[in-house]
């Protein structure tokens, strides 16, 4: 991950983009040597940044012809920071870097990739009222995210926290005392009451498919995601998953799911 160079990154990530640069240098002399390796950048992209992008994407695909770089917009799209909250923004992001796309590896990400094929979708667009915005998503207690300084937290632990605290925070500052009261009640509840509801207020895309793994019935077909975890789990570790689906879900995981992810010869 890297989203600018210099102290542009150690202001999102905490650690200095030269630092990620060099690394990349390192790194990417040994990929060479592999023909089947490639190695893959991920950059988000938010109001405090976005003006950075063209010297991050010239500098990084310079490196070596191994590495793609992934562009996308910070989710969920309606935070105050995201581009998503600003189309304008993300329109001037897109046409600034648009010369180095036929030349380089570089991917965009969900709206990003929209303005540049230039069909903005309703999705680019900041609901009216993103706190009314709720889906059930259970990967919410399976996504674990690791910080430069290694500590780790899943969405329920952290970023709820984060997001709640912001949204109550603007809403204050707005004199919506009613909106503050609101979203206080829904941050008890959701982190309080009942942690183990389903229920996010932040709707993302992240990691979707891990919700097809949890959430797969018996006799469903195996979604092509599931084999990038291919026998990499214990029965400790299976059991562990369906300790908390069994109770919060109703059910454990598919038997199919559970074959593949079967470290094979376990005890």
């Amino acid at each position: 991950s890297i989203d600018g160079l210099g102290e542009v990154n150690t202001r999102t990530r905490g650690m200095s983009g030269d630092e990620i640069v060099s690394n990349l240098h390192r790194v990417s002399q040994r990929a060479e040597e592999l023909p089947k390796t490639s190695l893959l950048t991920m950059s988000v992209m938010t109001v405090h940044n976005w003006e950075h992008a063209y010297e991050l994407v010239e500098t990084v695909s310079q490196i070596s012809p191994k590495i793609c770089m992934a562009l996308a917009v910070q989710e969920p799209y309606y935070h105050p920071d995201s581009l998503g909250s600003h189309p304008e923004l993300m329109r001037r992001l897109v046409d600034r870097i648009e010369p180095l796309l036929e030349e380089n590896r570089i991917m965009l990400g969900g709206v990003l990739a929209n303005v540049w094929k230039g069909h903005e979708s309703k999705e680019s667009e900041a609901p009216e009222t993103p706190e009314e915005v709720r889906v059930e998503c259970p990967r919410q207690f399976f996504r674990l995210m690791i910080d430069p300084m290694g500590n780790s937290s899943t969405c329920k632990s952290k970023f709820f926290r984060d997001f709640f605290t912001e949204q109550f925070q603007d809403r204050v500052q707005k004199r919506d005392l009613w909106g503050a009261l609101k979203i206080a009640g829904r941050a008890t509840k959701s982190l309080a009451i009942s942690p183990n509801e389903t229920s996010c207020w932040f709707p993302c895309k992240c990691e979707e498919y891990l919700d097809d793994i949890i959430l797969a019935e018996d006799g469903d077909p195996i979604r092509s995601n599931t084999f990038q975890f291919h026998n990499s789990f214990s029965p400790a570790e299976i059991k562990k998953v369906e300790d908390w689906t069994l109770p919060h879900l109703g059910k454990g995981l598919s038997k199919e799911v559970k074959e593949v992810l079967l470290k094979k010869n376990s005890d």
